[in-house]
């Protein structure tokens, strides 16, 4: 009985293991289609705006957040979108409370 259910442990374990790498696959998936839109988007923008100084959206940075009217690095990792927010597509920028939350 006690073979059998080391078995199953590792079993298990193993099963873990490769869910653990799918997870981690898929969260890279994700960052990385989340970073070409991003990049999409400013190349979008130089398009619809050709006059505007391109050098001014080389200031943005995906993991930039917006703090009295300037784009500031994130002090810790957290969200400067709350998941309802986003949805709806409001901003909440620092110091902010989104009607949505």
């Amino acid at each position: 009985r006690v073979n059998e259910v080391k078995t199953l442990l590792e079993g298990a374990e193993q099963a873990l293991k490769v869910k653990e790498e799918e997870i981690q696959a898929v969260k890279i998936d994700r960052v990385s289609s989340y970073l070409d839109g991003f990049d999409f988007a400013i190349a979008q923008a130089k398009v619809i705006y050709p006059s505007v100084d391109h050098q001014l959206l080389e200031q943005d940075d995906p993991f930039k957040f917006i703090r009295d009217g300037k784009l500031v690095d994130q002090e810790c990792p957290a969200y400067a979108v709350s998941p309802k927010a986003h949805s709806s597509g409001e901003v909440k920028t620092d110091g902010e409370q989104s009607d949505a939350t």
